[in-house]
Formats: C-alpha cells, structure tokens, sequence
C-alpha cells in the first residue's frame, strides 16, 4: 500500500513539473494552422502547422499538436490549406547594382535594335531635366560581333550624354556625347584584352565599351550617393519580399562598391533591410590582386557580427557568352580565333584562391564558358591540396557550357554549382555562334545533381536581362523546369531535355541550397524546430500546378523571423 501510494505520489509530481513545462514553453507568439506546408526536411517532409516564438519554429506538425502552443496572447491564424514554403534564398544577385539603377530605362532584351533606339528617345524627352540617360537591357549579340555603335545613338539623342548597359551588364552602348564627356578617345588606351573599348578601322571608340571599362566609366560619371542607392535599394529589397525571397547573397556591387558598407548601414537605420544579407568584393583586374584580400577582410571586420556580413570573395573568371568573352576550349563558331577571354592566368587565379583558401575565405567564381570552369576547378583543387584544413566554401556561378569531365569534378570537391535558371530558355542568339556541341553542353543542372553536387539558384538581377518578373523564384522555377520561355509551351527548348529539374529539386535549390551556400543552412532553408521562421505563403501547391503555370502562382506572404515583410491578403 505505501508502494502504492509512493508510486502514485511520484507520477502526480512528474505530472505536475511536466504541466509547469508545458506552461513555460508551449506558448508561441504565433501559430499558423490548417496549411499545406513543404518543409525541406527529409525527415519531416509535410506538416500541417507551424508555432513560431521569439522568431523561432519551435513545433511543426499537425492542428492537434499546434493547440499546445496556443496562448491568450498568441496570434493564430488559419491559412486556409495555402502552401507554405521555406523563405526563398536568392544565392546570386546585385541588389546595389539593381538599387543604384531602380529608375532608369530599362529595354526589353527580347526587342529589336529600332525599338531600343525610339525607347531611349522617347524616355530621354520624357526626363529633359536629366543630365545624363542611364539604362539597361539591350542584347550585345543582336548587333553581331562588332557590337552597337554610337551613330545609332546620335540620331535619337544628340544634346545628352548616353550610357545604356547590356542586359548582362558585361558591355555598354555610348553615344558621342558620352565619349567626350568621359574623355574616351583613339588615345585611350585599353584596360586589359579582357577589358577594352571596341573601335573601328581608324582606331577610333565605336561606343561600344566592354568588361571593367563599363565600371571605370560609370564610376567617372558619378551618378551614385550614399542615399541614393539605399533609396532604390530599399525598394528592390521590398521586390525581393514580394517575391517570397527572405535572402540574398550579393555577388558585386559594381559602381556601388566603395559605398556599399554605407548603403547597408543607412538601410539598417532606417529598418529597410527586411533580407537577410550577405555581400562580397570582387575583383576584376589583376592590378588589384594585391590588395584585394585585404580590403575583403578591412570590410569583413567592420561588418562582424551584423545582420549585413561582407565576407565572400567574388573573382571574375571570364565574361559572357553573348558577348563572346566567355573563356572556351574551343572558338566561337563566327571568329575561328577567339576563345574568349580569361580575366587572369591560371597561375594568377591559383594565387588569388590559394590565399583566399589561407584565410578561410569563401570564394564566388563568376564562371560560363566550359575553360573557365575548369581552370575555377583547377584553382580550387590546388588550394585544397595546399590548405586540407581551411574552412573555404567554394562556389562556381553561371556554369553555362561544362566539359564532361568537370561534372564529377564538382562533387570530389565538394563545389556548390550557382546559377541563374531564367538563362537555361532557348538561346537562340547563342546557337548562332556556338557549336553543336557547346550548344548541347548548356546549364547541365540534373548531371550535376545526378553526381551529388550542391545547386543553389538566383536570378543575377540587374544583370539578368529578365525585368522586374525575371527576380521572382516562380518565374526562374520554370524555365528550370520547361527550359523554355516563361508560358511559352511552342517557344525553343534548350538541349538537352534531361537537365529540366524536378519541382522538388527547384525548391531545394532555392532554399537548403542557397541556405548552405550562404553558411546559414542551421539557421534556415527548411521549416523544422529551431529555425529562423522565414517562410513564404503561395496560393498553389507547386507540385500540383501545370508546368507553364508555375510562373502565375502568386506569392499571399513572405515572413522574416516570424514577422510579416510582405502580405498580399
């Protein structure tokens, strides 16, 4: 009997410390219920609800169990069986570059040489007050190989200066007015072979400038302040919540880069930057290989320990393949002697990663054509071997035309492959001037999924010649899925029809991959117990949704620590 009354005295005391658990912890601040939720978590793919406290997921399971959590002051909300995702990770983009050009002209890529020419003049005699005409958009291939010429722009704007960026925002278009005010004559010399002004049989500047001479000559018009890009910044920012995008890694700030630190700090003062954020420097001239460490790490320092980190390495390996700068094996198919161009010897990049490598940096490759790929691969391999011990994530963006042989290279070492999946559409510009065989070797996303390798995806926005739309994860999600024109079932498809990527691999990549390569895949990238509760709301389960449809879903909610950046309900 006592036995007995022992027993049953204890399990009351156990009872009673378990409720005074329970009253503690099982209170959320906000409680999202009856919704369709994809996890990201292997272990615990779908679930029903969600409890969320002190910016946290402290439950993910079903209505039942989520009633635990509920409190008098707990906010739950009914989603109504909405689909409920991860925050979307956008793991390549330039959202200063975008910022520091929110309102300018943007052309449609797609369009033809006139239209581009009555846009620019019709938008410069809709801005007289502006001094100078910015845009962007144009696709460099569309003039064939020597490019666009600064006649063109003369005759629709002959007062002003004119500097139009390409859509990759590799090249620029000047007119005459532009030349003389940036002081570019027969006399100037050249940067590199990689960066270079194109002329004609005089030796005089055509008005078609390439590579770091776009930047050296946006920099000399000065058309940035501090303020000013925070102000477009901050409305990009407000893009990419709207989207369902709750991170961003920014690979190179262009002609924001001596500010960018400022610009970040006048964000988080004014409570704008509702992303999480990780920046970079980049380098894309030897002269600054001395140096550039250096200044990575002077900035890395200054931004420890704040919501903005700047600790990534960005090097440019090549150029485009539009622009024909992309470093190949073999020639382009119109010019038997250009393989492109690499920005730096192979022995030159060794170096660079082989330092980054010593000091734990992660290092972003800006990397398209299939010889720049593999000397990216070559540098990475060496600074392993060198460093066994370093910390260094390495990741290879864009990796538009891959040999066969650097596939399985990827996953020996342990490589994130990057890209941009709104560029794996038709490339009917591109075929015209590769081979058969380069052209068959493009965006090769499932034989790198297939061999083990990490993929993560952004949308390189403003560089991405896809407009505003081009941002959203949806709209990248089916190009990677179709490999063709968003909505366009008639439209080209891009070789070859076994790298479109499932629907559940998409996902991934915009979320656990992203989240790894950002060094954040503890903290979010999958809705499970002791996450950051970024997730976004969508009116349509992604699996269930027709493949040129993906694009219209609609993105209801986007929240960031458990709190709202962007509602449409």
């Amino acid at each position: 009997m006592i036995k007995y009354f022992l027993a049953t005295l204890l399990v009351a005391v156990l009872s009673a410390c378990a409720n005074l658990q329970a009253t503690s912890q099982h209170l959320a601040d906000k409680v999202l219920l009856n919704a369709n939720i994809y996890t990201v978590n292997q272990a615990q793919p779908w679930a029903q609800a969600v409890a969320i406290a002190k910016g946290k997921i402290v439950y993910v399971g079903d209505d039942v169990g989520a009633q635990r959590w509920i409190g008098s002051k707990t906010l739950a909300q009914d989603l109504q069986g909405k689909f409920l995702l991860p925050g979307f990770v956008d793991a390549h983009s330039h959202i200063f570059l975008g910022g520091a050009h929110m309102d300018d002209l943007v052309l449609n890529p797609k369009a033809d040489i006139a239209t581009w020419l009555q846009e620019v003049k019709d938008y410069s005699q809709a801005n007289p007050s502006k001094k100078i005409i910015i845009g962007s958009g144009f696709l460099s291939s569309t003039f064939g190989a020597d490019g666009p010429n600064k006649a063109m722009l003369d005759a629709v704007v002959p007062d002003r200066p004119v500097f139009i960026m390409d859509e990759g925002m590799h090249g620029a278009w000047l007119n005459s007015a532009a030349l003389t005010v940036l002081k570019i004559t027969a006399e100037t010399p050249d940067l590199s072979n990689f960066d270079y002004y194109k002329r004609d049989s005089r030796g005089e500047p055509t008005g078609y400038i390439l590579e770091g001479t776009v930047w050296q000559a946006m920099s000399a018009l000065n058309a940035n302040t501090v303020q000013s890009v925070a102000e477009g910044t901050a409305k990009v920012i407000d893009l990419y919540n709207s989207y369902g995008v709750t991170a961003v890694f920014d690979a190179g700030p262009w002609d924001a880069k001596d500010i960018q630190l400022d610009v970040l700090e006048e964000l988080e003062s004014q409570d704008a930057l509702t992303i999480r954020f990780q920046g970079s420097q980049y380098i894309d001239n030897i002269d600054d290989k001395d140096t550039i460490v250096d200044e990575l790490l002077r900035l890395q320092s200054k931004s420890q320990g704040t919501r903005h980190p700047i600790n990534v390495l960005k090097i440019m390996v090549d150029g485009t393949v539009e622009g024909q700068t992309a470093a190949m094996f073999n020639a382009y198919q119109n010019d038997a002697d250009n393989f492109g161009e690499s920005v730096f010897t192979p022995a030159q990049l060794n170096s660079l990663v082989d330092e980054a490598s010593s000091k734990n940096i992660d290092v972003h490759f800006h990397a398209l054509g299939d010889r720049a790929i593999s000397e990216s691969l070559d540098a990475i391999a060496l600074a392993k071997n060198n460093h066994p011990d370093s910390s260094a994530r390495f990741t290879i963006s864009h990796i538009q035309v891959m040999a066969d042989k650097d596939i399985p290279r990827f996953a020996q070492l342990g490589v994130i492959a990057q890209s941009s999946l709104l560029w794996a559409a038709g490339d009917e510009q591109g075929e015209k001037f590769l081979s058969a065989d380069q052209f068959q070797r493009y965006y090769r996303f499932n034989s790198l999924l297939n061999a083990g390798v990490t993929l993560s995806f952004g949308c390189d926005f403003s560089s991405h010649g896809g407009g505003l739309e081009g941002i959203a994860p949806l709209y990248n999600m089916e190009v990677g899925h179709t490999r063709q024109l968003v909505g366009s079932p008639s439209s080209m498809m891009q070789p070859l029809a076994k790298e479109k990527l499932s629907i559940a691999s998409l996902i991934y990549g915009y979320t656990m991959g992203g989240a790894y390569q950002m060094r954040l895949e503890h903290e979010i990238g999958s809705i499970e117990v002791g996450k950051r509760a970024d997730m976004v709301l969508l009116d349509e389960n992604l699996f269930m949704v027709k493949p040129y449809r993906i694009h219209k879903v609609q993105v209801l909610k986007t929240w960031l620590d458990g709190e709202l950046v962007f509602s449409k309900l």
